[in-house]
């Protein structure tokens, strides 16, 4: 054997040494969890058409976990059905290709009193100011909604009844408070690229997009790991430790859809700004806009949720800049 055979030989071997080192300790990663979630079965709230992939229980989650592992954050969600793609969706006039039909939004708290009270596009939901979402992991085959909070998985697989989702884990804030799972139906023409709701004569024989939406009322979530109502703010999982409870600003006067807020501090509401009202236990009733601030008295208008009939007080957000994820062991600025 010559030398430069020789040498080939060994760099062969340091490289299948460091490749198998390398998978062996991908493998050895410690799961350091961050959220744990069960969620009880046959509790979709719309009605959707079944199809090849698509049947009772592939839009019903019944587990969710979010753990890290090595350098990436993973998603694993679990339904009541395999997780199947469709075939033969059209996603533009000459192309068609196979899609997940479930598409999921993971919102997260991890800055208490910072964020977005609205959901992603053509979600139709809010969630509540003291639980506002600072960012949010999305699971689709499609691409919509990019943002500087939205974070997308560099790669998704499906096994049984498993969606694993892998994200950077630089991208992840350490500190998370509050979580919420929502599950879509995935759209290649519906805003925000998920399939939409009407209460009825939908033609759902099919899991045709351009003729069948889902059936029933309230915003398109089929399950969540939180109850959903037609109306009122979705609040998020706080794994065990308490809700957050701010004071807000106190309802002096409510009206059908009008309030009025009272005392309110300097620079706390601003017009055009959502908030939400709550009752005097602090459940969320709906989201209000702020039209105008004179003295200290803000005017605000109901834009969802129920009548202001019990209204105790709207709770604003102190800030909706994103915020970025700090180095390990660093903190969030």
């Amino acid at each position: 054997m010559s030398t430069t055979e020789r040498r080939l030989r060994d760099a062969a071997r340091a490289a299948t040494t460091l490749l198998a080192f390398a998978a062996s300790a991908c493998a050895s990663a410690p799961r350091v969890p961050i959220a744990e979630i069960a969620d009880p079965v046959g509790d979709v709230r719309l009605h959707h058409p079944d199809s090849p992939g698509v049947r009772d229980g592939s839009f019903d989650l019944v587990g969710f976990s979010l753990y890290r592992e090595g350098e990436d954050v993973v998603a694993e969600l679990t339904f009541d059905a395999p997780v199947r793609p469709v075939d033969h969706v059209r996603v533009a006039e000459d192309l068609s290709r196979s899609l997940l039909p479930q598409t999921v939004d993971i919102y997260l708290d991890s800055v208490p009193g910072v964020g977005h009270i609205q959901a992603l596009p053509g979600r139709g939901f809010d969630v509540p100011a003291a639980e506002a979402w600072d960012w949010v992991l999305v699971i689709s085959p499609l691409a919509d909604n990019e943002g500087g909070d939205i974070l997308r998985p560099t790669h998704t697989i499906a096994r049984g009844r498993t969606l694993r989702a892998t994200f950077r884990g630089s991208e992840v804030p350490r500190e998370i408070s509050g979580v919420l799972v929502a599950v879509l139906a995935t759209s290649t023409s519906g805003e925000g690229r998920v399939r939409q709701v009407v209460r009825s004569g939908a033609d759902c024989r099919v899991w045709d997009d351009a003729r069948c939406q889902l059936e029933g009322s309230g915003p398109p979530i089929l399950d969540a790991t939180s109850d959903v109502s037609d109306a009122r703010p979705v609040p998020l999982d706080y794994l065990g430790a308490p809700r957050p409870r701010p004071t807000g600003v106190r309802v002096a006067f409510a009206q059908g859809a009008l309030l009025t807020a009272s005392p309110v501090a300097e620079g706390q509401l601003v017009a055009g700004q959502l908030v939400t009202v709550v009752d005097a236990a602090g459940q969320a009733l709906g989201t209000a806009t702020v039209l105008s601030v004179a003295g200290d008295a803000a005017s605000l208008r109901l834009t969802s949720g129920e009548a202001s009939e019990g209204a105790s007080a709207v709770i604003p957000v102190t800030a909706t800049t994103p915020i970025a994820p700090a180095p390990e062991g660093g903190d969030h600025k």
